[in-house]
């Protein structure tokens, strides 16, 4: 005599608990990137505070099954050159440099550097505890 188990209401609900700990790792991940983006905008020399408003967060990005990125990044062209620092030179040769100082007088110059004011890797570091944080609740609600 044949024994039939009837798994179909267990299978069901290990599909939903993938899906649900799914989203939950997308949560985390934007939960996560939203900290560091908050802990950039802390740390960022101010300015005129244009680099500061130009720190988003991308929407999460599926790399795989489970598995979630978001970048976190200024969408100015100088954010780098103030993260890691810099020599700036004119784009032709010969020329010079050009910008409008503090005091409102135009300045000139051959090259200019920046010393580094790292203000995006120390947001990564920073922000690791709170990360991991956010994304064991994330995950926590998951099995809720």
């Amino acid at each position: 005599m044949p024994i039939r188990i009837d798994t179909s209401a267990f299978e069901a609900s290990v599909d939903a608990l993938i899906v649900a700990v799914r989203d939950a790792t997308r949560m985390g991940v934007v939960a996560g990137g939203a900290e560091i983006e908050g802990v950039a905008k802390r740390l960022v020399p101010v300015l005129s505070g244009d680099l500061r408003r130009s720190i988003t967060t991308s929407p999460a990005e599926a790399l795989g099954p489970g598995t979630y990125s978001v970048q976190v990044e200024p969408d100015i062209v100088y954010g780098r050159i103030i993260e890691r620092g810099g020599t700036i030179v004119p784009k032709t040769d010969g020329g010079v440099l050009s910008w409008i100082g503090p005091d409102g007088s135009r300045l000139f110059a051959k090259k200019v550097t920046i010393q580094p004011h790292p203000y995006m890797r120390p947001s990564v570091d920073i922000s690791g505890s709170a990360v991991r944080a956010a994304i064991t609740v994330w995950w926590h609600s998951a099995f809720r």
